[in-house]
């Protein structure tokens, strides 16, 4: 079901659509609805590119869309990636925009500490004398710094390119590039997509924007929060968006109803959001009716009073509910999981984004959703790799265990092990499914509930019935200790934030406040804020 406001999107006529989503307000929702609606009324699928910024969320909106019914994908869909992996995929499987970069074969990924080496090496050789600011295009240079500049850029390009080699965002930008310019190498993708998606438009930088809008023939669709914009510290550029929302060429639509919180949760939020302005900034409502936000005053951060206070609630948290502990840095998390983890709480493992139906329903009738699912959990460079690894196989293939020998010592969670425990017992043929099902509720450490097998016949119907049986069965710990950062685009039934104000967490930036905002938002039911005085 689709509210007003959002109907009104997916119907609208525009070629130039801007979405501002305040939080919880069903943006991916309505966005697939919009794709749906346009194949279903003849548009091709594989005219349509989505666009986003983590795998994760690559991964979750192709799951989403193809997944109609269990274990029923379209074999054919819109094309789902992040920038940076659908520029490697032309470097790697084309030949004529590999050959305009400089490459005869697919070139791998230069590792962040392989290129601060290379560059490293190359100041030392040339004497190159600017700063790490000035060689990463921050300040104004005057002719001689130009001239090292240039010097610099040319060798490092001179080295990868006779190592095979490119650097994360090289890999980005350079394609990006070819398609500002209009390259001949790349006219045919204008012609292939038409319709252009961007999500969390926010987090776009220039030039990604300049990329998006060179598709000038194609109707761009674009959404996002500039309250949600996190990552100004890795070069994206909330300013796009908020120009947007003031430019007449587009077309503006706001999502305010959140299906997430409470009122008062929604309340607060909107409260700590009129740093904003106006023109750009989106307030929230719900028709939930819950418990006031929970203003705790400490003395100091990390005080005994706000760990007692956690620890405390979490004690009474019901089994089936979920509870985080958000921080605003990396020293904060570790010192709250430290401090339960003594207290004898058994903490979760990740952030809480792999849910066991999802992990479930990847098992498909054959490798390609099990390979999306666990590809969408490697690191950015690690994922890149694995794009260039499975487009040259030797055999045209790649997969489950090619996978897991390139990747299982790539630092693969224990979520990723756990799936391909279930893919052993789920592909093997020795196995009925009757011992299928005992071996799943083992591996998930649930106590065995008797179903009718007669009603069972392939794989989904197996997979259908667990996910029946345990949709309500938390096997993992319902307690996260993380930053905030690590949240975002997630949600728990109650949140506690810690040190908001302190030396770690002044709201005296944008930045800031907006990190506080993404925090008080991630709250269903509970909010508890522990203020610095």
């Amino acid at each position: 079901m689709l509210n007003k406001e959002q109907q009104e999107v997916v119907d609208s006529t525009a070629n130039k659509i801007l979405v501002l989503a305040g939080a919880g307000t069903g943006k991916t929702h309505c966005m697939l609805a919009r794709i749906k609606k346009l194949v279903n009324e003849g548009v091709d699928p594989t005219s349509i590119l989505v666009l986003t910024f983590t795998n994760a969320a690559a991964y979750n909106m192709n799951f989403r869309y193809n997944s109609d019914s269990v274990g029923k994908f379209k074999k054919i869909s819109p094309e789902f990636k992040t920038f940076h992996a659908f520029c490697y995929s032309l470097i790697a499987n084309d030949v004529e925009v590999r050959s305009e970069l400089g490459y005869s074969k697919v070139p791998g990924i230069l590792s962040e500490s392989e290129y601060a080496s290379l560059r490293k090496t190359v100041k030392t050789k040339y004497h190159i004398k600017l700063s790490d600011a000035k060689l990463n295009g921050v300040g104004a240079l005057d002719k001689l710094e130009q001239f090292q500049f240039d010097l610099f850029k040319n060798c490092i390009k001179r080295e990868l390119l006779y190592t095979n080699k490119i650097t994360f965002d090289m890999l980005c930008y350079d394609v990006c590039e070819l398609f500002v310019k209009r390259h001949a190498s790349i006219l045919k993708y204008f012609d292939r997509y038409k319709y252009i998606f961007v999500d969390e438009f926010q987090d776009t930088d220039l030039k990604q924007w300049k990329f998006v809008q060179s598709f000038d023939d194609s109707k761009l669709y674009v959404v996002g929060d500039a309250l949600q914009s996190l990552y100004s510290f890795r070069g994206a550029d909330s300013s796009i968006i908020k120009s947007l929302a003031t430019n007449e060429d587009w077309t503006t639509y706001q999502l305010h109803r959140n299906y997430r919180s409470t009122k008062q949760i929604c309340d607060f939020a909107n409260e700590n959001s009129t740093y904003a302005d106006d023109s750009y900034r989106v307030a929230i409502d719900s028709d939930k009716e819950g418990d006031s936000v929970n203003i705790v005053d400490v003395d100091f951060c990390g005080s005994q009073k706000m760990f007692r206070s956690i620890e405390e609630r979490c004690k009474q948290l019901d089994s089936d509910k979920t509870l985080a502990v958000l921080c605003r840095t990396n020293a904060e998390v570790e010192e709250v999981r430290e401090y339960l983890s003594d207290s004898g709480f058994q903490l979760s493992d990740d952030s809480g984004d792999l849910k066991w139906k999802r992990k479930l329903l990847s098992i498909s009738e054959d490798d390609y959703e099990f390979l999306n699912f666990l590809s969408s959990n490697l690191t950015n460079e690690d994922y890149a790799e694995y794009i260039r690894i499975s487009s040259v196989h030797s055999t045209g293939e790649f997969d489950i265990q090619n996978f897991l020998k390139f990747f299982q010592n790539k630092g693969m969670s224990q979520s990723i092990k756990m799936m391909n425990s279930i893919h052993e017992i789920t592909w093997n043929v020795d196995y009925d499914y009757l011992i299928m099902y005992d071996k799943l509720l083992d591996l998930f450490n649930i106590k065995y509930i008797p179903i009718d097998f007669s009603e069972i016949n392939s794989i989904s119907d197996l997979i259908t019935s667990i996910c029946n049986v345990i949709d309500n069965i938390k096997t993992e710990s319902n307690i996260y200790v993380g930053t905030i950062h690590s949240s975002k685009g997630l949600e728990y039934d109650e949140v506690h934030l810690v040190n908001v104000g302190g030396k770690t967490f002044r709201l005296t930036s944008e930045d800031n406040n907006n990190v506080y905002y993404v925090g008080i938002t991630r709250a269903k039911t509970d909010l508890y804020v522990y203020v610095c005085r």
